[in-house]
Parts: C-alpha cells; structure tokens; sequence
C-alpha cells in the first residue's frame, strides 16, 4: 500500500504533463465570396465582358486541407445589365501536407474542376463560352 500510493500520483503527474503536452488539430474554416469582372471587348460600346462571382468555403485540420468553390464564368453584356450563365463551375480540392520547413515542402493535391474556356468568335456574333 506504501508503494501503490506514490507510483499511482506519480502515473497521474505523467499522465496530466502528457494530455497538456498533447497537441490539437482543430479545424479551421473560412467562407467567402469574390467577383472578378473583365472586359474582354475593350471599350467598345456594348461593353461585353467576363463576369466571374464565386462563393468558397475552406476548412484546413493538421497537414489536411479541403476548399470547395462554387463559381460562375460566363459571358456579361454590362450596357444590357445580362449575363449567360449563373453558377455552374464546381470545385473540389484535398491536400495533403507531408513535409514542411522552410526550405522545403512537399504534399500532395487531388480534385476536379468543372472547367471552362472562352473564345473570340466571329465578327458581329456574342461572346462565346464554352
């Protein structure tokens, strides 16, 4: 019983200093919104352009991070106040974080992208988007 005693305080001092040694992996979010608007046609009259609004949202734990996007690219024609397409670009990433200093990082990215390009079509038609 003298011993029993001693080493019990003893395995909870060790086990107390351990669980605060402990780290925590907390995940981390963050949401937002971004519009990006470019005039693909210069100055001309009617203006027409790219308009690209999108909604994020990130959330980030240890070495792990996913970001999810939600985002619209589409033909704008401003003097019209009209645009061709509202939200239809989703996007989804996972990252993995295996080594990190600061010289050197190395990790591992996977996801997919509903993407889409514009191009200059022919004269007198609207812009085209694929």
């Amino acid at each position: 019983m003298k011993k029993l005693l001693p080493c019990t305080a003893l395995v909870m001092c060790a086990g107390m200093a351990c669980a605060q040694a402990e780290e925590k992996n907390d995940w981390h979010f963050n949401i937002g919104a971004m519009y990006e608007i470019e005039n693909v046609e210069g100055y001309g009259e009617d203006m027409d352009g790219l308009a690209e609004p999108s909604v994020y949202f990130n959330a980030a734990n240890g070495p792990w991070r996913i970001a999810l996007a939600y985002y619209q690219e589409g033909p704008v024609d401003y003097s019209a106040g009209k645009r061709g397409t509202w939200f239809d670009r989703p996007e989804l990433e996972v990252h993995y974080q295996f080594l990190e200093n600061d010289d050197f990082s190395f990790g591992l990215t996977g996801g997919f992208r509903n993407y889409g390009y514009h191009y200059v079509d022919e004269p007198g038609k609207d812009t085209a988007n694929m």
